[in-house]
């Protein structure tokens, strides 16, 4: 209406993205083929390699995920030169028929990212939550109904999980990966982000090597 402004304070940032490198058959096979263990709930398996992407052979891809990390960090206004960043982690995550992911966070991480390596139709979609203590319209012991579902109101998002797509998020965002109703298997790979260098804010010193 005239003279009326919605102003979006704090947002949550996510940038979902194609990633512009085709992997061979014999790549996509080396990550599938990884030793696999399975999670202490038994929903899902995740490699014992913990870095799955640093071997030169998927250099390409790294550096692609990377490139687009860097797009990530602009968007959010955040320096590319004051700090060193890497990719701490990196692992395959298997979901057979029937698995899924419960819900969680990163820790010891700043940005966290999913590939999507190998995703059937129907084997799971990557759902975003806010945490109780996060931004809404009304504190979490009061449900107000809605007319229609919006950024304002939403408490929960669906993000359609596609081969050969990435999405970037803050790794404190709660997330989870809906049941695998396919009968294949589903594989992606997550990875978490942090930095090396001086954030240090008058007297609160922290310098990181």
């Amino acid at each position: 209406m005239l003279g009326q402004e919605i102003i979006n304070l704090f947002p949550t940032p996510i940038m979902t993205t194609d990633i512009d490198v085709v992997l061979e058959e014999e790549d996509i096979n080396a990550f599938k083929n990884l030793e696999m263990v399975r999670y202490p709930i038994d929903n899902g398996s995740h490699s014992k390699d913990l870095n799955v992407i640093e071997p030169k052979q998927f250099s390409l891809l790294r550096s692609s995920i990377l490139n687009h990390f860097y797009d990530y960090l602009d968007y959010l206004s955040v320096s590319k030169f004051d700090y060193d960043w890497f990719i701490s982690s990196s692992w395959v995550n298997l979901h057979k028929p029937g698995d899924f992911s419960h819900r969680h966070f990163h820790t010891n991480s700043i940005i966290s990212a999913i590939y999507y390596l190998d995703i059937p139709e129907n084997s799971g979609n990557t759902i975003f939550e806010l945490d109780e203590q996060d931004n809404r319209l009304h504190m979490p012991t009061v449900k107000l109904k809605f007319f229609e579902p919006n950024m304002y109101n939403s408490e929960r998002v669906e993000l359609k999980a596609i081969t050969g797509n990435c999405v970037f998020f803050p790794s404190r965002l709660r997330h989870s990966v809906t049941k695998n109703k396919s009968d294949q298997n589903r594989y992606s790979i997550a990875m978490n982000f942090f930095f090396k260098g001086d954030t240090s804010d008058g007297q609160n010193r922290l310098e990181l090597k």
